[in-house]
């Protein structure tokens, strides 16, 4: 028997919150819900006592006894006046039992805000939406510590996103303690016109269903908030003023309407002209993370250390996550993106990042992918849906130095992550992630059209000979053709940002890249065309790009390149 989490196992629950907690950590992939008395519909816990709806006419209370008693360990249930007898006080020794007929259906299941109510619904899931029923799709961001790199990995995951979808994003700040994207915005723009605090005072201050309107009227003032391809809506407008609003978040949210919260955003950023929404939530199982969390078509980034602490409890808060989602919905869950953030360099190098993430990583998948319980007939189909081949997508990120000390502003602190290399260190699964977990209409018509050219049917003969001719071109850094695109590092992008045209030397051991870099430079002939396709933005000023010094081990081709380009640059600077 799975012993609850709160509990060591054979002893006897102290308080009504003990048996609160374990009913309300069933969970429906499990044995014990599915064995429950089916006649048993709702369960109701407080200091006063349990109340047990039933349906009218059936008589299954010592069955439902006898279940409970499986729930709990060591819960004993005294006969006479039916009561559970706990381990505490004298006068708080009994908890009474009463048994009610319920004679109306229940509808749905509870969205839990991640507390300890004492209320259980065994109610039929719903069949979830699709995320594109939303205008724009939402991604949350959160963490059960501080400190894991949550704001960080929020704006690298924006900037990736907007390249992807090319246009704008999003980017709210909900962390209602530590509004460090608030802060940032502040660096760079000052005062804001509109901030998330307000959004969410207008929405629970109107009668009106919809909010439609509202989410205009916030849109139409966002525009003044928008930098580069990101448009900010920070916490607060007086950032000064650390006290929070009495009107939250989840005080949105109704019996008919859940979620509408997510709802909210996602109308204003469609107004906005934006791909999407992505929020930066308060660290910690506070309402409004949770809200977000446990909405079936929210799109979910977890980030944590490798802490002890922060990866048991972010193991945990997929489990509680996963468990909740199942009350709720027939669908499963998205894949999450999990974001390990600061592995230090001789942890990598030596694989002990594998070893302190394997607990956390083996029980996210176990919550994600949970046994039913049942035998696999070798006529059943197993690990044939998007979820069971790829339940979550895991990024890696090495620390790195650069990103010791911060940068105040907003824009200082995206150049500071392209420059680090903290972008390009998750550019490749963040994509893989959106892939997995947006909808085909993300894609806009310019990146679908390569993609299905790339995807092209071939036969195995075909791909064989392309992969042969890639490896063999890719072989040498002189081979002709092999420049495709330059890997861009962060001393590359610093190149963007120099007011003068630079000396560039290309050096380094041999396989790092030297040649590779020196031909793209080379190939694209001047300045301005060589900082565009790195940066997509345009210097101040251009330049003929010119090899005065060149290796001469390489093939005839790269020595013809090379000579080509001194003539080129010399008729184009009239030096004949």
């Amino acid at each position: 028997m799975r012993v609850p989490a709160f509990s060591v196992q054979g002893t006897a629950p102290i308080t009504w919150v003990d048996v609160a907690r374990a009913l309300c950590a069933l969970d429906p992939a499990g044995s014990e819900w599915r064995t429950r008395p089916k006649s048993l519909k709702r369960i109701r816990v407080d200091w006063a006592g349990a109340v047990f709806e039933v349906e009218p006419g059936q008589s299954e209370r010592e069955l439902i006894k006898e279940w409970l008693k499986k729930i709990v360990p060591g819960l004993r249930i005294d006969g006479p006046g039916d009561a559970f007898l706990l381990d505490g006080p004298h006068d708080l020794q009994r908890l009474p039992i009463e048994f009610e007929e319920r004679l109306e259906p229940i509808q749905g299941g509870r969205v839990s805000l991640g507390a300890i109510d004492g209320d259980v619904t065994f109610s039929i899931p719903t069949q979830s939406t699709s995320p594109g029923h939303r205008p724009v799709p939402v991604i949350a961001c959160h963490s059960v510590k501080g400190g894991t790199g949550r704001t960080t990995s929020v704006v690298a995951i924006a900037s990736i996103w907007q390249k992807r979808a090319s246009k704008p994003i999003l980017v709210i700040d909900a962390d209602i303690e530590a509004p460090g994207l608030s802060y940032l915005f502040s660096e760079a723009r000052g005062a804001a016109r509109i901030s998330f605090e307000d959004l969410v005072a207008l929405a629970h201050a109107s009668a009106n269903a919809d909010k439609s309107e509202i989410a205009m009227w916030v849109a139409e003032r966002l525009q003044s908030q928008r930098i580069g391809q990101l448009i900010i809506m920070p916490l607060r407008r007086a950032l000064d003023e650390l006290a929070s609003s009495t009107i939250r978040a989840e005080h949105l949210a109704s019996q008919d309407n859940p979620h509408a919260l997510a709802d909210l955003i996602s109308d204003t950023a469609h107004a906005a002209g934006c791909a999407g929404v992505i929020v930066d939530l308060r660290a910690g199982l506070v309402p409004i993370a949770t809200q977000l969390m446990l909405d079936p078509n929210v799109l979910r980034v977890l980030c944590t250390s490798l802490s002890n602490q922060s990866t048991r409890a972010t193991g945990s808060l997929v489990s509680f996550i996963a468990r909740e989602l199942r009350k709720l919905t027939t669908e499963p869950p998205t894949p999450p993106l999990i974001i390990v953030n600061r592995i230090p360099s001789a942890v990598r190098d030596y694989g002990t990042d594998d070893q302190i993430l394997e607990p956390m990583l083996e029980q996210i998948e176990t919550s994600l992918l949970p046994d039913d319980g049942e035998e696999v007939g070798s006529d059943r189909t197993i690990l044939d849906s998007d979820l069971e081949l790829k339940p979550f997508v895991l990024i890696k990120i090495n620390e790195i130095p650069d990103l010791q000390v911060p940068r105040a502003g907003l824009v200082d602190f995206a150049v500071q992550l392209e420059t680090s290399g903290y972008v390009g260190q998750m550019r490749y699964e963040v994509s893989e992630w959106l892939d997995l977990v947006l909808p085909a209409s993300d894609l806009t018509a310019e990146v679908a059209k390569t993609i299905t050219t790339k995807l092209q049917p071939t036969t195995s003969q075909m791909r064989r000979k392309q992969l042969n001719d890639f490896s063999h071109a890719m072989e040498f850094a002189e081979s002709t053709g092999a420049i495709q695109e330059a890997l861009v590092t962060g001393a590359l992008r610093a190149f963007s940002q120099e007011g003068q045209a630079p000396v560039v030397i290309s050096e380094g051991a041999k396989g790092t890249g030297k040649t590779l870099t020196a031909r793209y430079l080379i190939k694209n002939e001047t300045w301005q065309n060589a900082i565009r396709k790195l940066t997509d933005s345009v210097p101040v000023f251009d330049a003929e790009i010119v090899p005065v010094v060149s290796s001469i081990v390489g093939s005839n081709e790269y020595i013809i390149e090379v000579d080509q380009r001194r003539k080129d640059a010399s008729e184009s600077l009239k030096f004949g």
